[in-house]
């Protein structure tokens, strides 16, 4: 029986999707489907497509919708108890699914699980080990440059990287999937966010490793990159921290913000730092109402949820994980 959907959304990725869905192709778990969602490649991507085994299905759009678009595609689609999510520059070992799969039979508790990314240009390095978020509404991804040797152990993290994630299908349909307004960028700690806030944790697997390009589509300081970037955080702010340290943090973060996108001036990247800040308060008032509807629907308590944050001002300056020991 099948029972993981894997959903890889593709845009001009001809240059290593192939390797992607190879590394699929020889996983030890093989009782998966997998819908590779085709945002409107202009290059060869569709190509390298043709001729997959039936647990494949492609599902080409007419247009770039997005990541979170394309994701919300292929949930709908699906119909399994969990959804995993690959990006075509992760290339997982061939146990990966496998660790993942065996990480929620030991923990059916719990609807969110995230990888190990190792970087795939030097893998002395690691690429992440899940999302950490900052009670001051700052968040990064835990690990990013430490060396491989450092990897956690199995452990609760705020929410995983979705590059290489699994999600309990029932929960994600909960909330609506990915926020489609996000595009890109910051869309996996929004929702991350919201199944936090009904009750749902988080586990990273430390079995679980994908070999990680990175931003291979768009550029890590690319205007794109930089623009939804600065955008998004501020709307995942918005949208779910609660009240009442919400009002005291959001001033302190548009202050951190504004000083992020004065500094982007040394490396000529101002520009799309303000544009994205200004547009993200252009439509402030979607988003309050978002966040009216979704903290309505909060059924964690104040002080669970603000305990699953990372409250250590050295990891914020280091950008370190914040990874708890899981609850049995």
């Amino acid at each position: 029986m099948t029972t993981v959907t894997v959903i890889i959304v593709n845009f001009n990725g001809g240059a290593y999707i192939r390797r992607c869905i190879d590394s699929l192709i020889g996983q030890t778990y093989s009782s998966f489907e997998a819908i590779i969602v085709d945002n409107g490649s202009t290059d060869n991507s569709l190509e390298l497509l043709k001729n997959l085994d039936s647990r494949f299905l492609l599902m080409p759009l007419n247009r770039n919708a997005g990541f979170a678009a394309a994701n919300n595609v292929a949930i709908e689609r699906a119909n399994t108890e969990w959804i995993a999510t690959l990006n075509p520059d992760a290339f997982p070992k061939e146990d990966w699914l496998e660790k993942m799969m065996e990480g929620a039979a030991r923990h059916p508790h719990i609807a969110m699980f995230g990888s190990v990314q190792v970087q795939d240009r030097n893998p002395a390095l690691l690429d992440g080990t899940g999302d950490v978020y900052s009670g001051l509404g700052i968040f990064w991804r835990g690990s990013y440059g430490e060396a491989s040797s450092t990897i956690p152990s199995d452990g609760e993290i705020f929410s995983p990287c979705a590059a290489a994630a699994l999600y309990r299908s029932g929960a994600i349909r909960e909330v609506a999937g990915f926020d489609e307004n996000f595009f890109c960028y910051c869309e996996d700690v929004d929702l991350g966010f919201r199944l936090r806030l009904r009750g749902h944790k988080c586990l990273l697997i430390r079995d679980a490793i994908v070999s990680h390009l990175g931003s291979e589509s768009v550029g890590r300081y690319g205007d794109f990159a930089i623009y939804h970037g600065f955008r998004n955080r501020l709307w995942t702010l918005v949208k779910n921290y609660p009240a009442p340290f919400f009002f005291v943090v959001a001033p302190l973060n548009l202050l951190v913000t504004m000083a992020l996108a004065v500094e982007k001036v040394r490396i000529g990247k101002a520009s799309p730092a303000l544009q994205g800040i200004r547009d993200a308060f252009r439509d402030m008032g979607r988003v309050w109402r978002q966040r009216r509807n979704i903290q309505a629907g909060r059924v964690v308590s104040l002080r669970t949820l603000y305990k699953s944050m990372c409250w250590s001002v050295i990891k914020l300056i280091r950008r370190n994980s914040d990874v708890r020991p899981a609850e049995q």
